[in-house]
C-alpha cells in the first residue's frame, strides 16, 4: 500500500461524528513531517469535544424543566396554603359558635352560613 493511499483511507475512515476542524487541518498540514497519531488524536478529542458539547445542552435543559416543575409545584403548593387557611378559619369560626352554645337555632344557622361561605 503506498503512502497516498493510507493517507486516502485516513481522509475516509468512516466514525460516527464528522471532524471538520481535523479534517480542514489535515488537508493544509504537511503530513510527510508529521506523524499521523496527531490526526487520529485530533479527531478523537473534536469528537469527546462535540458529545461533551450535547450532553451539556441535554443536562441544561434538564435542568431548565426541572427548575419549571420546582416553580409550578411552589405555586401549586401556595394555593393549596392558601385553601387550607381558609378551611382552618372556618372550622375555628364554627368552634367558636359551637362552644358559645347561647342559641342554638341562631348557631346552627350561622355555622351552615359559615361551611357555605367557605365552599362556593
Amino acid at each position: 500500500m503506498t503512502f497516498l493511499e493510507i493517507l486516502s483511507n485516513i481522509k475516509t475512515m468512516s466514525n460516527d461524528r464528522p471532524t471538520p476542524e481535523t479534517d480542514e487541518f489535515n488537508s493544509k498540514w504537511d503530513s510527510y513531517s508529521r506523524p499521523f497519531e496527531a490526526i487520529d488524536l485530533a479527531r478523537k478529542l473534536e469528537r469527546e469535544r462535540d458529545e461533551a458539547i450535547d450532553y451539556s445542552k441535554a443536562t441544561w435543559q434538564s435542568l431548565r424543566d426541572s427548575q419549571d416543575e420546582v416553580l409550578r409545584l411552589t405555586f401549586e403548593n401556595r394555593e393549596v396554603t392558601q385553601d387550607l387557611d381558609k378551611a382552618r378559619d372556618a372550622i375555628m369560626k364554627v368552634e367558636e359558635i359551637f362552644v358559645d352554645g347561647e342559641n342554638t337555632h341562631d348557631d346552627w344557622f350561622k355555622m351552615g352560613s359559615i361551611a357555605r361561605e367557605y365552599f362556593k
